[in-house]
């Protein structure tokens, strides 16, 4: 669950620097749905209809481990990494 969010929110349309904001929309949409359809089969609906939002509302707190993930990152070695990778993490500076 913690890793989804985090990808949920490493997904954020609203990041500096973005060419392709519908590709990252879609991205973070796609895994939201994931995050939903898991707990629906872990949980029953209704349990997952009262997590889901909670959850969500946790994505604050994923935004602050993903700006401390991208200040990581900005350390790599960026010509191994995927363009979107790249892109996601703003390391083109």
């Amino acid at each position: 669950v913690l890793m989804l969010l985090f990808i949920i929110e490493l997904m954020s349309p609203d990041r500096a620097n973005l060419t392709d904001k519908q590709k990252v929309s879609q991205s973070q949409e796609r895994h939201s749905m994931w995050l939903k359809a898991y707990l629906e089969s872990v949980h029953t609906v209704a349990e997952a209809k009262v997590i889901y939002p909670k959850l969500l509302l946790k994505l604050l707190d994923v935004r602050n481990l993903g700006e401390e993930s991208c200040q990581m990152a900005s350390s790599l070695d960026i010509t191994n990494l995927e363009p979107l990778l790249v892109e996601v993490f703003d390391l083109n500076r």
